[in-house]
Order: structure tokens, then sequence, then C-alpha cells
């Protein structure tokens, strides 16, 4: 019972040296009470976007731009590298957004770049990959290391994108491994 009195109180304290902290950086004390944060630095989130607040973001080197939307229990760590999620993103329930710690073999960066206008859909996990402008993302799908998923295109629900992979601009993927489908059209 006092341990965890001990406990509540240790919280508490470092809570109120973060808001402290804000205010002297003359940062929005509000951040905190609008999602899970964790880390030392807390990430730039535009008050324009909606947090579900189960959801956590993790490390001061994640962005996420205006009109966006995270849905619950995601978890989003951008420690120790960058993540990027542009204006008017929509993030799905239980989505991962991770970016490796590790130098990617194929050259490319480790970090996570979703360009505007993205729909992820719900248990996705996104690893290290570049995400491009009105893309199309199925519930349950895991884009890879070092992906590169082009603008306009659309992964089926399910599907899995391979670490290094790159999904043309403008064409529907499916499967695991991904396979082309077709072009998008008016009907997709």
């Amino acid at each position: 019972m006092a341990a965890s009195i001990v406990g509540e109180m240790l919280v508490e304290t470092g809570h109120a040296l973060q808001r402290l902290a804000l205010r002297v950086s003359g940062k929005d004390v509000k951040a905190l009470d609008r999602f899970r944060s964790a880390g030392v630095l807390l990430p730039e989130v535009c008050n324009s976007v909606s947090v579900d607040p189960s959801s956590t973001i993790i490390g001061g080197r994640c962005t996420v731009k205006g009109d966006s939307t995270i849905g619950r229990n995601c978890v989003i760590c951008s420690e120790p590298n960058t993540i990027y999620i542009g204006y008017g993103a929509e993030i799905g329930d239980d989505v991962i957004i991770n970016a490796a710690t590790e130098k990617l073999s194929n050259g490319l960066p480790n970090k996570v770049v979703i360009a505007n206008d993205v729909t992820i859909g719900s248990g996705s996990v996104l690893q290290s990959c570049l995400v491009g402008d009105h893309v199309k993302i199925g519930e349950k799908c895991i884009v890879g290391e070092g992906a590169y998923v082009e603008n306009g295109a659309h992964l089926s629900p399910g599907t899995v994108v391979l670490p290094g992979h790159r999904i043309p601009a403008s064409q529907l993927w499916a499967g695991n491994p991904a396979k082309y489908v077709s072009d998008v059209g008016g009907d997709h």
C-alpha cells in the first residue's frame, strides 16, 4: 500500500516537472492533457490534431501536423529517430508506427514520413517507411523497414509490404507479400 502511494507521488511529481519545463520553454501546457507521452522531450502535435487519450506518442522527434486524427490505443515511437505525420492523416485504432534504431541496409533513412491526406487502417504496423500523399492503407497491413508507398497507392486489408519494397503511385496492391492488383481507378 505504501509503495503504491509513493509511486503515485513520484508520477505526479514527474508530471509537475514536465509542466514546469513546458512553461519555461514557452510551450503549451495543455498538450500533456490531450494524450499520453513518454520520454524527456514532448512531441510536436498541432492543436487541430485529435488524439485519443488512450494513445501514446513517445519522443520529441515526432511531428503531427494539423487536422490529423489518431485513434484509440495507438503507439507512435520516434525514439531515437524521426516520425513526421502530415496534414489530414487519419490513423485508425491500434496502429503502431515506429522508427528503427539501426541504419537501414538499403540506404534509406531510418525514419517514418507519412505525407498529407493518408488513411491508415486499424491494426496496421508501419516501421521506418515512406508513405506518399493520398495513400490508403487498409486494416491490419504491415509496411516494413525502408518500404516506399508512393502517392495515391492503395493497400488492401492485410497486405504485407516487405522491407525495402516500393509500391508505385496510383496502384492497388494486396496479399502477403504484396502483389500488384490493378491501377487505382474511381471504384477503389
